[in-house]
């Protein structure tokens, strides 16, 4: 079994089988904990309604967990991918962040797309949905919907086996019946679970009404966006601990933060998060299940070369630490670089980017310590 470095865009087994199962296991920490609200849905009872949402949640997280002991079984490839990233020295192909591998990034889009294709699935039958039976609870939708369902399901790199996973779902108990060029569809064990499935697909539509469908999460399905704490649940305790050690930092009116919609939850997402000091960032984070990455940030260049000649000249344990985290960019034909100095040693600003900032991944005590002090020295 492969471990590879610790790096953003490098996916691993991470003590998995696979990295298919990897990316699964991502997408079950990721799902909000259940619990029902109470809503309307036109000619439906309450208790019928809040069973449906228990219904598709049990629904959603059993297949989720199915997938990941049999990935064979949902066409769920990895195989060619884990064959091919333990054949490349990683450290080498990956390391410039400008510089991707194409064989890669096709062979971990084709398993993501493969996990992503069953909830996509219910996602897009609950936005097309033309109404719900009211004795069997089954999804109805005109014929013609359907197959635009289908069609809108088409990526590139799984649609050839995509009948097969029609299949697959018959198989585990959803049944589509046609009537008069219009389909039911049911399903045996969770019978109403469809009433759940339109509890949040029906939510107003906003830039987290995907992702609040994805993490199954009911009760913030109204939400502008997620909470700290509905991040913090989805990470592993040391992470969420180091996060709790930060953020009193920003517990300041004048302090905003800001969550970046996520466009799916297997193991390429990961939670995007900045803090805003009048309306300038001072720090963020990207996190997911098993993964922290800090950073800080300063005003301007000209801020951030202060705070070096400062930490140079009162604090060279610091300056030495900074100057070996902030990874310079290697990119030498980019026209807007930046050249800028630690001490005796050049290094560039990425000119794409163009942001003055320290990027730590997975850090540990004595990282959060001294972001601390580099948090603060950002802030004024």
């Amino acid at each position: 079994m492969a471990v590879y470095k610790d790096v953003i865009w490098v996916k691993s087994y991470k003590g998995h089988d696979s990295t298919a199962q990897n990316s699964i296991w991502h997408c079950i920490k990721m799902l909000s904990n259940f619990e029902e609200v109470k809503t309307d849905i036109d000619g439906f009872d309450e208790k019928s309604i809040l069973r449906g949402e228990k219904d598709f949640y049990t629904f959603m997280e059993t297949l989720y967990q199915d997938m990941y002991k049999n990935p064979d079984k949902y066409i769920i490839p990895s195989a060619e991918y884990d064959e091919y990233m333990d054949s490349i020295d990683v450290d080498m192909v990956f390391s410039n962040e400008h510089r991707g591998d194409v064989k890669e990034s096709k062979l971990r889009i084709r398993f993501q797309q493969a996990i992503k294709f069953y909830p996509d699935y219910f996602y897009q039958l609950g936005l097309a949905a033309d109404e719900l039976c009211k004795k069997t609870y089954a999804l109805i939708i005109q014929k013609t919907k359907f197959n635009q369902v289908l069609k809108t399901l088409e990526y590139p790199q799984i649609k050839k086996e995509n009948a097969l996973r029609l299949n697959v779902l018959a198989d585990i108990g959803i049944g589509i019946k046609e009537i008069n060029n219009k389909y039911y569809i049911s399903c045996k064990q969770h019978s109403k679970m469809f009433l759940g499935l339109s509890v949040l697909t029906s939510a107003p539509e906003s830039k987290f009404k995907y992702l609040n469908y994805l993490r199954l999460d009911y009760k913030k399905r109204l939400k502008s966006k997620p909470e700290i704490e509905d991040i913090k649940m989805t990470l592993e305790n040391e992470h969420s601990d180091i996060l709790n050690s930060l953020l009193p930092l920003f517990d300041n009116p004048k302090t905003r933060y800001s969550v970046y919609p996520l466009s799916g939850i297997t193991s390429s997402d990961k939670w995007k998060v900045d803090f805003s000091l009048e309306k300038t960032r001072v720090f963020g984070f990207y996190a997911g299940p098993g993964f922290l990455s800090i950073l800080v940030f300063f005003k301007n260049i000209e801020h951030l070369m202060q705070v070096i000649n400062t930490l140079e000249k009162n604090n060279p344990e610091l300056f030495e630490w900074f100057r070996i985290k902030f990874r310079g960019c290697d990119k030498r034909d980019c026209p807007r670089n930046k050249t800028i100095m630690f001490g005796n040693q050049k290094k560039n600003i990425c000119g794409w980017t163009y942001s003055s900032k320290v990027e730590i991944v997975s850090p540990n005590k004595n990282d959060v310590k001294k972001c601390i002090t580099l948090i603060k020295m950002g802030m004024t």
